[in-house]
């Protein structure tokens, strides 16, 4: 149970456990695809072996490499001996690529993205939570306040939440912001993809205090966590057409996605308690930190409701979830 709660409390050493996991589970599935592809696809074994080798060796993989990852998959799974010949291509240009660089933020816009680039950004975060027209450019004229307030709220990360943010380093490749649009009265506030792990996509709405990004970055990473801890099977094993009230969303939501959300709700707070506790942090911030914390708290518990309901975890997802719990109870005591 130890090491769940150390799955639960962020720290550089949780992401690196993260991290390894993500890239395990990548080379066992790169490998088998390769061995498969033998004798059916033309394709250059010796590259192929380069490229499952840097899945082993710790580096920072781009999120780029996941994304060719899952349309390799959707071809082998959907298309032509050409599309699978293709995309394995596609990724075997990884094979002797530099490592991802740190920790960055890449603006949504053609200064950050060529069009290629950004159709497939688009392809790997759009889904039924996030729709295509939901994610505009970042607009020129506003882009250096928005690059400013992102490095002030990782700056706050780093001062005053340093568990977190050495977890959130660790994890994330890309700060992507961009400007999110309403579609039916719905906007996004962040959106994160196993799809592109690594890679965090932020609306970066000008109402924002600087606090509330930093909780926002913080949410999104968590999300990549625990992606990386269960990325095929996931913390419960409720059916997915099986919708519950999230405590984060207004739509009803599968049981996955409301483990999620009550988990990230569980990190949230820890990044603030960091916050409202830090000897550096000033009178006021201390303040909104203990004022967001509350407000997920209160989310949390809404979440945990329905998952102590009516959730089917797997072993490992009730032993996390309930370490979150413990340490919830404990800031509430």
């Amino acid at each position: 149970m130890a090491e769940a709660l150390n799955q639960f409390i962020p720290s550089a050493a949780s992401g690196l456990r993260a991290r390894s996991a993500i890239h395990a589970r990548l080379h066992e599935s790169l490998r088998h695809i390769f061995e498969q592809c033998t004798g059916h696809v033309e394709f250059d074994s010796a590259r192929a072996a380069v490229l499952v080798r840097r899945t082993e060796t710790g580096e920072r993989l781009p999120p780029t490499l996941f994304g060719h990852y899952f349309m390799l998959v959707d071809a082998i799974e959907n298309g032509t001996l050409k599309q699978v010949q293709d995309t394995l291509e596609t990724i075997l240009q990884h094979a002797n690529g530099v490592p991802a660089p740190d920790m960055h933020i890449r603006p949504f816009n053609p200064r950050g993205f060529s069009a290629e680039e950004e159709a497939e950004f688009r392809r790997q975060f759009v889904s039924d939570s996030l729709l295509d027209e939901q994610i505009s450019h970042l607009d020129e004229n506003s882009e250096p306040g928005t690059l400013a307030q992102f490095q002030r709220a990782l700056d706050i990360l780093q001062r005053h939440a340093p568990q977190t943010f050495a977890e959130i380093d660790t994890l994330a490749c890309e700060l992507v912001p961009a400007l999110g649009n309403a579609v039916n009265g719905m906007a996004f506030d962040g959106c994160s993809s196993l799809e592109r792990w690594g890679s965090i996509l932020l609306n970066a709405k000008p109402s924002r205090t600087d606090l509330e990004l930093s909780e926002a970055i913080t949410h999104e990473s968590a999300h990549n966590a625990l992606f990386a801890m269960a990325p095929v099977n996931f913390h419960v094993e409720n059916d997915p057409q099986e919708l519950y009230q999230s405590p984060l969303r207004l739509d009803p939501r599968p049981m996955n996605g409301i483990y999620h959300a009550t988990f990230v709700l569980a990190r949230m707070c820890f990044a603030m308690g960091e916050v409202a506790t830090s000897p550096t942090a000033d009178a006021a911030l201390c303040e909104e930190a203990r004022a967001l914390a509350r407000h997920s708290a209160k989310l949390f518990a809404d979440g945990y409701r329905v998952l102590e309901k009516h959730a089917d975890y797997t072993a490992e997802g009730r032993a996390i979830m309930q370490d979150a719990a413990r340490y919830m109870a404990r800031q509430a005591s």
